[in-house]
């Protein structure tokens, strides 16, 4: 529980607009590249691993310098009293089910759409990876807060009979991490919707206790609803 403990209180640390005197709204701001901004949604599972009872996903971009910012999301997943919602051994009330924040640089200037490289520390399947991380967000376009990013993640913990009790996906130290989040205000098709989505490969290569096998990948897509749509402030 303390892990968990700690990570959101990372993430409330570097995000938070309380902990910053400067975070204040700015309606006249219609720039997602010049001010840090927040989304809200309602969360439902559509595809792979996914936690017994779902609420709301939060995600944050935040700016510290014209090139230096974070990037974090809490997923809200809580199970029913004596259940566990991943299938691995724990208390329910224990398990964060997904979650990250990461620390970035933007290599590229464009307004419209910038490259990045980051820190990433996440959890994915109630599981804590930390690693690195290369991508690209949508900023002053009609996909602003869309983003793809890959990366490598390593385990925090040893793999020492780590395996998912519900899926039998067994943990590995070494993984390829690919994440996306597609939102528009602006394109009717998806104009209401937020797609976000994680893959967790292990490397055959890197691993060899226990050596990867057919099925050992993680996936999980979801559908959100944005509340109240992308607010901005500084």
């Amino acid at each position: 529980m303390k892990k968990y403990i700690l990570m959101i209180t990372i993430v409330y640390f570097f995000c938070s607009p309380v902990f910053h005197d400067n975070c204040k709204v700015s309606a006249q701001n219609n720039s997602v590249s010049d001010s840090s901004a927040y989304i809200v949604s309602a969360i439902k599972t559509i595809a792979g691993e996914k936690p017994q009872t779902e609420l709301f996903d939060i995600f944050i971009k935040f700016n510290y310098t014209p090139r230096l910012f974070s990037l974090a999301s809490i997923d809200v997943a809580i199970g029913e009293d004596g259940t566990d919602t991943t299938g691995v051994v724990g208390p329910s009330s224990e398990k964060l089910f997904d979650a990250g924040v990461s620390a970035n640089w933007f290599i590229t200037t464009k307004r419209t759409r910038k490259l990045f490289i980051g820190l990433n520390f996440r959890t994915f399947d109630s599981e804590p990876y930390l690693g690195v991380h290369f991508g690209s967000i949508e900023l002053d376009s009609p996909l602003e807060s869309s983003f793809l990013s890959v990366g490598y993640l390593s385990r925090v913990y040893d793999v020492d009979q780590a395996i998912n009790l519900k899926s039998q996906v067994r943990e590995h130290m070494h993984n390829l991490f690919f994440e996306f989040a597609l939102h528009s205000s602006e394109l009717p098709a998806i104009q209401d919707l937020r797609v976000k989505g994680g893959i967790l490969f292990p490397l055959p290569f890197w691993n060899d206790n226990p050596e990867p096998r057919r099925g050992d990948s993680k996936v999980r897509i979801a559908i959100e609803v944005p509340v109240g749509g992308i607010k901005r402030f500084k």
